[in-house]
């Protein structure tokens, strides 16, 4: 077999429970690189 077509892993929970923990991270840090909302600030 020369290449790899598919490449998964089991999270061990639904798909909802990877995603609402994944969309919580990246919130956790748009919050701390953002702390003002994440709102545009004029330069």
């Amino acid at each position: 077999m020369d290449s790899t077509g598919v490449v998964a892993f089991d999270t061990g929970g639904s798909i909802h429970d990877w995603h609402g923990g994944r969309v919580a991270a990246l919130a956790e840090c748009g919050a701390r690189r953002h702390p003002d909302g994440g709102r545009a600030v004029p330069h």
